[in-house]
């Protein structure tokens, strides 16, 4: 049988939106030479982000993975110690704590929210747990009165993987100002870009200080080259701290274009009875980083199907992240939503270049898709 030839990609899954100073301050940025992370850009771009967060202390690094691997390491979290978090996120959420030689400890996500379940969190508490991760999936806020709470009452420290919810917020703070650390990714395809890029977040000015001297191979205050523990080199570059400056300016605009843009996709898919959205609690207002569901009676291969005869149509459409459990390095059985979430959850594009009439014709062509596969 003749497979037919795919379209190209007319409508992709995430496009920066670089309409604004980008070009102008990157240039000023060259000019003054300051290419490196020595130039004023860096500070400049971290002052303005922990405005935007309402954080006292902001540091940008290499990505968003670093950011996470940076704020374990600053927290002491090592060998013999354990980090528990969901078992359905992005790969470098579990990685990051596996870089420090720390165990991770999967628990399963609520299936109504997606994000981890709070009363398993506790049940996988030990002696040994150092930190919890509050993912905040898609863009949706994890349960964080109930992960505070229990933080505290253990005594242990709350980590928080905003790298996809960054404008997102929790009775009106926002998402990775509220644990003990926050993480965040400014990868192109998240709400705000350098091309590749993170932060790190903050309320403590002494873990600042371990933070920021990690970041750049633990120099020394006093002595030139001379070096108190092992550290790494994540420092952001000034060339892309005034890209991330420019991208600041417009951060609001950004985020509620993709909250039009999921409104357009709920009206749009109106009547798809299989259809189901993760549910944003009360206290929470999530950003749609990428407009994300499940098909609730679909199987996985069903699920691929539809993304294939989408993609043949030129929507790059995604599958939801495969769980952790899943994954050799991290593998262990039992934790059944997360599986069922990754097997039968889609991401359609989402960024601020779409208008109402892209997502209309996405839509279409998801219908379409999902009636002929069954």
């Amino acid at each position: 049988m003749r497979v037919p030839r795919a379209k190209p990609i007319a409508f992709p899954l995430a496009r920066p939106d670089l309409s604004g100073n980008e070009e102008k301050y990157v240039v000023r940025a060259l000019r003054e030479a300051g290419i490196s992370s020595i130039g004023r850009h860096v500070g400049l771009f971290e002052n303005a982000f922990a405005r935007a967060v309402g954080v006292p202390h902001a540091l940008a690094v290499t990505s968003g993975t670093a950011a996470l691997h940076l704020a374990f390491a600053a927290l002491g979290v090592g060998p013999g110690d354990e980090v528990v978090l969901p078992d359905l996120t992005y790969v470098a959420t579990a990685n990051a704590v596996r870089y420090t030689g720390a165990r991770v400890v999967l628990v399963d996500v609520d299936p109504a929210t997606w994000t981890i379940d709070p009363a398993l969190a506790a049940k996988a508490v030990s002696k040994r747990t150092k930190a919890i991760v509050a993912v905040h999936l898609y863009g949706n806020p994890a349960a964080m009165d109930e992960l505070g709470a229990l933080a505290r009452r253990e005594g242990i420290f709350l980590v928080e993987d905003a790298a996809q919810a960054f404008g997102a917020d929790w009775r009106g703070r926002r998402a990775g100002a509220l644990g003990d650390v926050g993480g965040f990714s400014l990868y192109g395809n998240k709400v705000i870009t350098t091309g590749e890029g993170g932060v790190v977040v903050t309320r403590s000015k002494k873990l600042e200080e371990r933070l920021r001297r990690l970041r750049d191979h633990a120099t020394s205050r006093d002595r030139r080259y001379y070096h108190t523990q092992v550290g790494f080199n994540y420092r952001l570059s000034a060339l892309q701290a005034a890209l991330g400056l420019a991208q600041l300016e417009r951060w609001r605009q950004f985020v509620d274009k993709r909250r039009r843009i999921a409104e357009w996709y709920r009206s749009s898919l109106a009547g798809v009875g299989d259809l189901c959205e993760p549910a944003v609690p009360a206290a929470a207002h999530a950003v749609s980083w990428l407009f994300t569901f499940r098909m609730q009676r679909w199987r996985r291969s069903r699920r691929d199907a539809c993304l294939e005869r989408m993609r043949q149509r030129g929507v790059d459409a995604r599958p939801v992240f495969v769980p952790m459990s899943a994954m050799p390095m991290y593998r262990r059985a039992g934790l059944a939503v997360a599986r069922s979430l990754s097997a039968q959850g889609i991401s359609l594009p989402t960024h601020t270049a779409m208008g109402e009439r892209d997502v209309k014709r996405i839509a279409a062509i998801f219908r379409q898709a999902a009636r002929t596969v069954g």
